[in-house]
């Protein structure tokens, strides 16, 4: 089966060149500025017998258009909805905000729901939300504070790179069971009320959970020399227009793994992407 890679990142052209030099099929719309190999690359017109594609997240831009940021040319979502076969097997990395369209042409693997792949894009997700930080601070992470909020994939793996650095971690978790397994892997642990009264004393906040946890109350109480840096999928957890108003020095670090370390993610992204397209079960 052939892959046809829509848009997306430079993780989505290593995945394009790593793919070629293997001597698998695959396709490539709009990653002409990546230098992919012009064998690979091809026009809109590969929609219309497209067996596999791959749309990364964010697929959809405010203004309708895919996001493709190495493209020379703009590629409208509606396009490829109209232009793809029904019976295309449509891989998207995180299928939150998919037009209902989509779900009722094509058949629409979301590669965020295998657990593996989460799991292994954790540590360069880990890793660059770490890079982002030391990128700001003025002075290391060793010996500060940091919170972490949520203990799932990304937190447990963040908390425990931060406790190799030397920083002084905890860990803020709804639920008890993740506040225990914190506690047992040797963070301070607090629930999401007691994460209020230790937010003035953080260097580094990191929030992970897709829901609302830093909004204007919460803002209002970080020291203005902190950073706040949300690593959540939408709907995001951090209000970052009450941010700017209270002057604390917050941003989104969103799709880490394409930016930060693109070969690697390109490598964890194969492998799953080689599973779905063998799967002939809807669900993945």
């Amino acid at each position: 089966m052939e892959l046809l890679i829509i848009g997306g990142d430079m993780r989505c052209a290593h995945l394009a060149r790593l793919m070629d030099r293997r001597g698998m099929d695959v396709r490539a719309i709009g990653l002409e500025k990546a230098l992919v190999p012009l064998a690979i690359c091809a026009g809109l017109d590969a929609l219309e017998d497209a067996e596999c594609a791959l749309l990364t997240q964010p697929f959809m831009q405010k203004d309708g258009m895919v996001f493709a940021p190495l493209s020379e040319k703009r590629i409208k979502l509606e396009t490829v909805w109209q232009r793809l076969p029904r019976e295309t097997k449509l891989l998207l990395i995180g299928a939150k905000g998919m037009p209902e369209d989509f779900e009722r042409k094509a058949q629409v693997v979301d590669i965020l729901a295998d657990e593996a792949f989460a799991q292994r894009n954790a540590r360069p997700t880990a890793e660059g939300a770490i890079h982002a930080a030391m990128s700001e601070l003025d002075s290391t992470l060793s010996g500060n504070a940091c919170l972490v909020i949520g203990y799932g994939r990304i937190g447990r793996v963040l908390a425990r790179m931060l406790k190799g650095l030397g920083a002084r971690v905890t860990v803020a978790a709804r639920r008890e069971e993740s506040r225990a397994q914190a506690e047992a892997d040797g963070h301070n642990a607090v629930d999401m009320g007691g994460m209020e009264c230790m937010l003035a004393a953080q260097k580094v906040i990191f929030s992970t959970p897709p829901q609302l946890v830093m909004s204007e109350k919460q803002l209002s109480l970080v020291d203005k020399s902190a950073l706040v840096i949300d690593l959540a999928s939408p709907p995001y957890g951090v209000d970052l227009e009450a941010a700017a108003q209270l002057d604390v020095k917050a941003w989104r670090e969103s799709a880490l793994p394409g930016r930060y370390s693109p070969a690697t993610a390109s490598e964890i992204l194969m492998r799953t992407v080689q599973c779905a397209m063998e799967n002939e079960g809807r669900n993945y």
